[in-house]
């Protein structure tokens, strides 16, 4: 039952086709958190400046099997994948809980950068 969820909540792609959104992504910005939610999942904190001590965005999202995740070079990885310090992009599936920082379920990370400097 998760998997067609998921699959219904999608909005557009081909669920047989798995890859990256053709729309623009959520968030862009270095993972500051990666905290495991389940045996199959883990919580990871984006934010796109986190430098910036005023409150640069932010998006917490949990990652799970259901999640597209792309290593630099568009080599298929998954929520293990994800390392704090990392650059990534980030898409929500489904509805996006709008606190600071907004909140919800990742329909595709790509990280872009495997250092974990800063």
């Amino acid at each position: 039952m998760a998997a067609a969820l998921a699959s219904s909540a999608s909005c557009g792609d081909s669920p047989t086709a798995p890859g990256l959104p053709s729309g623009a992504p959520y968030l862009t910005g270095r993972i500051t958190s990666v905290t495991p939610s389940s045996d199959r999942s883990v919580s990871i904190r984006v934010e796109s400046n986190p430098l910036d001590v005023s409150g640069s965005p932010k998006a917490v999202a949990r990652v799970d099997d259901f999640a597209f995740v792309t290593l630099p070079g568009n080599a298929e990885g998954d929520y293990r994948s994800l390392a704090t310090g990392q650059w990534v992009r980030l898409w929500f599936d489904g509805a996006v809980m709008e606190s600071y920082p907004v909140q919800g379920i990742a329909r595709a990370v790509a990280i872009d950068s495997l250092s974990r400097a800063r």
